[in-house]
């Protein structure tokens, strides 16, 4: 056979049908990513949704379960792919149960962070939750350095890498999340500004001089929380404190509220902004026109 006819046989093996079946087995992710924090009172719990599918990143505590189903349900939830308790204080893992029974099928992600001496006030709700993850057979765990990857998004987990001591706080899960569009979410559970600074470095890397576009703040804006120079280098265009409206412990600080609005472009809280929802797209987040939560007015701009 002609040696010219030959190279355009393969030519067009290629262009015609390699190529064009080689791209058909790749998914086609909407890059269209949906980051709602609903108003759970004095705790926090934050919704990823796509496509009528989710991640949920901790519960609230337990009396703010079933509002939380319901905010689910009126956002269009029908799969709840994972399920992550960044750790197991009540205000972040209280509702672990009830959204167990719910989705009995989800997988259920944790540090490897049981303490054995815990503090008087953690030995209440802490040992029965993690009595129930012991018994849960889709209780799985992660590490500093593991990358979970859904809907051509990234979670990673960047600490910690070696769980230790009874602070259930400084041993919190933080999340950055990478989605389709290169867009950057940063969960800093409970961690404290030791932590916080520590993870400048781990950040830069992973930042490559981009930003963040959404902060759920550390320890719902307590003073131990929050590091200067992390939210600096970060920079995030929207920074998010999840709070109970007139809470005991007077959160959020005053020092974190002036800090976080010093350098992100916009400063939110649900106990007085109520349930938050952003659209990440390719441009950025927006407004999400979500469905009404009663208790409070949604958000516009």
């Amino acid at each position: 056979m002609n040696r010219h006819l030959v190279d355009f046989v393969i030519c067009y093996l290629y262009l015609f049908i390699l190529l064009p079946a080689a791209f058909m087995g790749s998914p086609a992710w909407s890059c269209d990513l949906r980051v709602i924090v609903p108003d759970v009172g004095m705790g926090q719990a934050v919704i990823l949704l796509e496509s009528g599918r989710a991640i949920l990143i901790d519960t609230g505590p337990v009396e703010q379960t079933k509002h939380l189903q319901e905010r689910m349900s009126a956002h269009g939830v029908h799969s709840l792919d994972y399920l992550f308790l960044t750790h197991f204080h009540p205000d972040h893992a209280g509702g672990y149960v009830g959204i167990r029974r719910l989705w009995p099928h989800t997988p259920v992600l944790t540090s490897d962070h049981f303490p054995k001496n815990l503090i008087p006030v953690d030995r209440i709700f802490v040992p029965g939750v993690m009595e129930a993850l012991a018994n849960d057979p889709l209780h799985r765990i992660v590490h500093a350095g593991d990358t979970i990857y859904w809907q051509g998004n990234q979670l990673h987990i960047i600490w910690p890498k070696s769980p230790s001591g009874n602070n259930l706080n400084k041993m919190s899960l933080v999340l950055l999340v990478r989605t389709a569009c290169g867009r950057n979410i940063l969960i800093m559970g409970d961690v404290d500004r030791d932590v916080e600074h520590g993870l400048i470095p781990v950040l830069k890397q992973f930042l490559e001089n981009t930003t963040v576009d959404i902060l759920i703040a550390g320890h719902h804006g307590a003073s131990d929380s929050t590091d200067p120079e992390l939210i600096r280098i970060t920079r995030p265009q929207i920074g998010i404190v999840s709070v109970g409206l007139n809470n005991s412990l007077a959160y959020p600080a005053k020092n974190v509220m002036t800090r976080l609005r010093k350098f992100c472009g916009k400063v939110l809280r649900t106990d007085r902004d109520g349930e938050l929802c952003f659209r990440l797209s390719a441009t950025g987040p927006a407004v999400c026109a979500a469905s009404f939560d009663d208790r409070k007015p949604m958000l516009s701009d």
